[in-house]
């Protein structure tokens, strides 16, 4: 475990040297402070409700973007700088490698969510000095879908480059957010086609069980519908299942992969 949380703090310290992170951070930062200026040019007296719906999107698309642009390149950076012969030198192995890498990364990645959801909440305070606490389970659900992108990033990153782990991941974030849809459009074509095959079903199953959507409840919230009771409980532990299957599969790719 001691070796685990070495590699997690030190791909945290390499991660928080990053240019790239804090110029994301500065943007998020720059989106959320821009949304009380968009409810000022808003009628109707929903002006809070704008605030929160572009605050929680901005911390949604930069965690979303952050987890992505660092996630595909834990471990290929590590092969293509050699660094990896070193620490593999080391009584380390390729299981506490990607798990390391993983919990440092996630670690980043909650900091930066801590960081924008207080900035959020700074925003916020100017139209409500209540503090929302109902907010935080958005925060908690993007979280969880934030660790689900890097555990799919390190799968790509243990056989494949950055840039083609970056589309990989990409369009399997997409087809997580439509899942639905691309479920109705296999039974679609399939129908067209006169296609009767039991595996068209099971396939439309597959696409519509990889569901990112259920993390998206900020909109939810901010309108006032309420979250139903062990939801948090339900996403939690259907993330938990994506996250352990994604590490297992890293973790054999990277054993097969040929490191000489």
């Amino acid at each position: 475990m001691s070796k685990i949380l070495a590699l997690a703090g030190n791909t945290y310290r390499e991660a928080i040297r990053q240019k790239v992170l804090y110029s994301l951070l500065f943007f998020s930062f720059v989106m959320i402070v821009a949304s009380y200026f968009l409810a000022q040019l808003s009628v109707g007296g929903v002006f809070e409700k704008i605030v929160k719906d572009v605050g929680l999107f901005s911390v949604f698309f930069f965690g979303i973007f952050i987890s992505i642009t660092m996630g595909v390149s834990l471990v290929f950076k590590e092969v293509d700088r050699r660094t990896i012969y070193t620490i593999l030198s080391k009584p380390v192995s390729r299981f506490e490698f990607v798990l390391g890498k993983y919990l440092g990364l996630t670690f980043v990645v909650l900091i930066e969510t801590v960081l924008m959801m207080i900035a959020f909440y700074i925003v916020l305070a100017f139209y409500t000095p209540h503090i929302q606490w109902v907010l935080l389970k958005s925060a908690y659900l993007m979280f969880v879908e934030f660790c689900i992108i890097i555990a799919i990033c390190l799968v790509f990153s243990s056989y494949s480059s950055s840039l083609m782990s970056s589309l990989f991941a990409f369009s399997l974030f997409v087809l997580g957010h439509l899942s639905d849809s691309f479920a109705k459009v296999i039974l679609s074509m399939a129908k067209k086609m006169e296609i009767s095959s039991n595996m068209v079903y099971v396939a439309a199953d597959l696409v519509e069980f990889f569901n990112l959507d259920m993390y998206i409840v900020h909109t939810k919230i901010v309108h006032g519908m309420l979250i139903p009771p062990g939801y948090l409980w339900k996403a939690t532990l259907y993330g938990l299942a994506w996250i352990v299957l994604c590490l297992i599969l890293s973790m054999l790719m990277f054993r097969r992969k040929d490191l000489k």
